[in-house]
């Protein structure tokens, strides 16, 4: 009898199925690029790519990225949209990364399994809201991975050996985070050792390949340090960044983000079963030593939460892709249960569920945001804030990150308070409820004790998240030694007031010091004085509520 044919929907060796669902998923994180909110670090990322676009970049260790965007300042005049298609084309990036995982799984299984390899991946939940995020993680997740699927698919002659030094090195450069993928690159090294029976010119080949990484990544620091300003030698100033950063890169102890890895795990069910059943099916199975070594590889980067301090959401976009290379056996377990569209279903299903809960109204309210600040100073003032919102405009403090603030703390050192000395801050941007919570509610523990103090009397709330300097005068005051901390010209308001026995009407405006001041207010009515020449409240101004999606 003829063989009945089978429609491409029922085959149960179709690969339609999880094509389809890839495809889907990458339209929902295009369409997430446009509507996500902006996270606080993907401001950092952008305010870098200003820097250098600008010439103001001062370390060329893990800021590479900023010349692949350079043109990204010169298109809009709104920073979120600048970070929008910047996700855009990171979601290149991460179709590399696709493809990369589909490559090497075809070297450890069918064709139609490994095309199940790239959709585990993008299903898991933090990876399809993060996978394409302005952040250096896609970056270095497609070099790193498109390095690996050089060593498990080619001959490794010299073509495939520059291929790997280049790939390898770019994610050097990007991020210092690579050395995580460590156990992946060691395995598949001694699954190519054995697979050629330890053999001289193999182990010659795997030594070239570090050797010509290590070489890229000189010539590229090099390269890309020659456009990079700083006052202490780049050299000397990449040292000293690598070796802070590794202090605060490993513990011992409860994971920081325990909460997030439990999260992690319930956006991606699926993929959490197949990281514990695969270590068994792994080493029961009857495949050669040297491919269980390589799997294992794989999979030993799930462990990083537990050693690895920042494994925040966006951290599972960047080491569960080798680990989907490591659930090899437990999705070949699971292909020869449940037909292609049963698995894709429930795959891409869990996915979407995410998808479709996802707040879409955040980055409004950023974009909002940023008009009001450049409608009440429609020329850049530098500012303090959390996360560099205002993209090239002058900042006053380091990046708010929680190591930056604990190592703040811990020196105690006014650093705020040396920063309004230092230059004119007339703006804060309370872009962070710590912030707000110092400024609204008196909380002591953000900032040492001299900085709270500073930053309380010198700043005054001019619109929802908008503090500029600035001080507030009840009536009847007198006070001999008012201290201002940041010139210029100063806007009386609400009352009249005198300054120095100098009597000033609502509207007039003084120039003042960096020093103190004799201060009156005559009247039964409280008064302000606000800096600048009249500034206005924005015309549209943001009402309360969040400005960042939660993890």
């Amino acid at each position: 009898m003829p063989a009945t044919s089978k429609s491409w929907w029922r085959d149960e060796d179709s690969a339609v199925w999880p094509f389809a669902a890839l495809i889907v998923l990458i339209a929902a994180q295009l369409s997430f690029a446009f509507t996500r909110a902006i996270n606080w670090d993907e401001f950092f990322f952008y305010h870098q790519v200003a820097d250098f676009a600008e010439g103001r970049l001062t370390s060329p260790l893990q800021t590479l990225n900023t010349r692949i965007f350079f043109w990204l300042p010169g298109l809009f005049d709104s920073n979120i949209d600048h970070i929008v298609t910047a996700r855009v084309t990171m979601l290149a990036f991460e179709i590399v990364t696709l493809w990369s995982l589909y490559l090497i799984a075809q070297r450890f299984t069918d064709n139609i399994t490994a095309l199940f390899v790239p959709l585990l991946y993008l299903s898991a939940g933090y990876v399809l809201q993060h996978g394409n995020s302005f952040r250096v993680d896609p970056m270095a997740t497609a070099a790193l991975i498109g390095a690996l699927a050089v060593m498990a698919r080619s001959r490794l002659d010299w073509r495939a050996i520059v291929g790997f030094g280049l790939l390898a090195a770019f994610g050097t450069m990007v991020t210092i985070k690579v050395i995580l993928y460590f156990p992946a690159f060691a395995g598949l090294a001694v699954f190519r050792l054995m697979k050629s029976d330890w053999s001289r010119s193999q182990f010659i080949r795997l030594v070239a390949c570090v050797a010509c990484a290590v070489l890229f990544f000189a010539l590229m620091f090099l390269w890309h340090s020659s456009s990079v300003t700083a006052e202490r030698s780049n050299i000397a100033a990449s040292t000293g960044l690598f070796s802070s950063s590794i202090s605060w890169m490993f513990f011992i102890g409860l994971p920081a983000y325990w909460t997030m890895a439990i999260k992690a795990m319930m956006l991606a069910p699926i993929f959490t079963l197949a990281v514990l059943a695969a270590p068994i099916l792994i080493w029961r199975s009857d495949r050669s030593r040297a491919e269980k070594i390589a799997l294992t590889g794989f999979l030993l980067p799930v462990l990083t939460p537990f050693y690895y301090m920042n494994t925040a959401a966006y951290f599972y976009a960047f080491i569960l892709a080798p680990v989907a290379l490591g659930c090899i056996p437990a999705l070949v377990w699971a292909r020869r249960r449940f037909a292609p569209m049963i698995l894709t279903s429930a795959l891409a299903s869990i996915a979407l569920g995410v998808f479709l809960v996802d707040n879409r109204t955040i980055i409004d309210r950023q974009r909002q945001l940023e008009a009001n600040i450049r409608e009440i100073f429609p020329q850049p003032v530098t500012y303090i804030d959390h996360n560099y919102m205002m993209g090239s405009w002058p900042k006053g403090n380091k990046f708010m990150t929680p190591w930056g603030m604990n190592m703040y703390r811990e020196n105690g050192v006014p650093e705020y308070t040396q920063a309004l000395e230092a230059d004119v801050v007339p703006l804060v941007i309370g872009n962070w409820w710590t912030l707000r919570v110092m400024f609204l509610e008196g909380d002591d523990t953000l900032l040492v004790a001299e900085d709270n103090e500073t930053m309380r009397n010198s700043y005054i709330e001019f619109a929802p998240f908008i503090w500029i300097a600035g001080k507030r005068l009840p009536a009847g005051m007198a006070a001999d030694n008012a201290l201002f901390q940041v010139p210029g010209p100063y806007t009386v308001r609400d009352a009249p007031v005198v300054i120095n026995g100098n009597a000033l009407q609502p509207g007039e405006v003084i120039q003042l010091d960096r020093a103190t001041y004799r201060l009156e207010v005559p009247g039964e009515q409280n008064a302000r004085l606000v800096w600048g020449d009249n500034l206005q409240p924005p015309s549209d101004p943001l009402e309360p509520g969040p400005l960042y999606a939660g993890f």
